[in-house]
C-alpha cells in the first residue's frame, strides 16, 4: 500500500462497464514524510468516498483490479482507504 493525496477528479462519459458508477480520481503519491514523489496518478474509488485533499491508501497492479464487489476491473490504481491520522515513532 501507497499513501497519497487526491489533488483532482477525472469525468469520463465513457467508462468500461465494470468501472459504472465508480469515482476516477488524481492521486499525487506522497512518501513517509509526507512529500510529493513521483508523477500523479489517477486510481478508481470504488467507493466513492475519498474527497479533494485527503489522503487515502492506495494499491496497485493486480490487487487494484480485484478491489471491486462487482467483479474485476481494468485499474492500475484503486483507493482502498482514507487516512485518518498518523504515528511514527522516532527510532534512535
Amino acid at each position: 500500500m501507497e499513501l497519497g493525496k487526491i489533488i483532482g477528479t477525472v469525468v469520463a462519459t465513457q467508462k468500461y462497464h465494470s468501472l459504472a458508477g465508480t469515482r476516477l480520481c488524481v492521486v499525487q503519491p506522497l512518501d513517509h514524510d509526507m512529500k510529493e514523489v513521483d508523477v500523479p496518478v489517477i486510481a478508481v474509488d470504488v467507493e466513492s468516498r475519498a474527497g479533494y485533499g485527503e489522503i487515502v491508501f492506495t494499491v496497485t497492479g493486480g490487487d487494484a483490479a480485484v478491489v471491486s464487489k462487482h467483479g474485476d476491473m481494468p485499474v492500475d490504481v484503486a483507493i482502498v482507504g482514507i487516512v485518518h491520522s498518523i504515528s511514527v515513532s522516532e527510532q534512535e
